[in-house]
């Protein structure tokens, strides 16, 4: 196995996962990159995925699980300006970077708990995508309040986020003209900002597309890469195998 990537793509994916988790599996297959994380209560996880269009280099003999200790690994590239290459040898990832280096020591697959094998998303019946920052500055009204209403209406094709601290209410609509490739159902879901706003914290891209579902699952997707991305469920369904 060797890869080569650009270190500020690989910082934002681990960043990612950081958020979920700390010890992680990492599958390396024929085409991708991939990994599925879940916090400790298993109340939200992401999927995140790079191409391998998306590395400078992607050479996989044969597809491999990896643990990895995401705070150590990310401490390390977090610093790195030079593109990073990575393979593995005896157990340990070798990293390099131009003349930086590291030898780490990876973690047995069996003891990273919060890899969901299996999960149920429900069909969203709105999907819609707006800047991470007017999210960001619709959910700052929210001094009192640890949840936000996500709603969506067909009639008016708007969507809502809507904070309610005690008897009072503070609405921010997005109209669908304001909205990139929206297709607006009538749904409404709670969110809780414990959950959310750590995510939109490492979201890297400028936009963030949202699913909305009739209940339970929240989507939020950005694009990582030209073929990658991060997606992040509030409240998935796991099913235990």
């Amino acid at each position: 196995m060797k890869i080569i990537i650009d270190p500020t793509l690989f910082t934002h994916a681990l960043k990612a996962l950081k958020e979920m988790n700390n010890d992680c599996v990492i599958s390396f297959e024929e085409d991708k990159l991939f990994a599925v994380l879940a916090d400790p209560s298993f109340a939200s996880l992401v999927v995140l995925k790079i191409s391998k269009d998306d590395f400078i280099q992607y050479d996989i003999e044969e597809p491999v699980d990896i643990g990895i200790d995401i705070s150590k690994l990310l401490s390390f590239v977090a610093t790195l300006k030079e593109p990073v290459e990575i393979e593995q040898e005896d157990g340990k990832l070798i990293i390099t970077s131009g003349k930086f280096g590291a030898n780490m020591s990876t973690v047995s697959v069996s003891e990273c708990p919060n890899r969901p094998r299996k999960c149920v998303f429900d069909d969203h019946v709105s999907l819609l995508s707006i800047p991470v920052q007017d999210l960001k500055l619709a959910i700052k009204q929210a001094t009192n309040s640890s949840e936000i209403l996500l709603k969506t209406t067909e009639k008016d094709g708007t969507f809502e986020v809507i904070i309610e601290d005690g008897t009072d209410l503070y609405p921010t609509t997005f109209s669908k003209n304001e909205l990139t490739d929206a297709v607006i159902g009538d749904a409404e879901v709670n969110a809780s900002l414990n959950l959310l706003e750590p995510i939109l914290k490492v979201i890297p891209s400028k936009n963030v597309t949202i699913g909305v579902a009739t209940e339970y699952v929240i989507k939020f997707a950005a694009e990582l890469g030209k073929k990658s991305s991060t997606i992040f469920y509030l409240a998935p369904r796991i099913v235990k195998e």
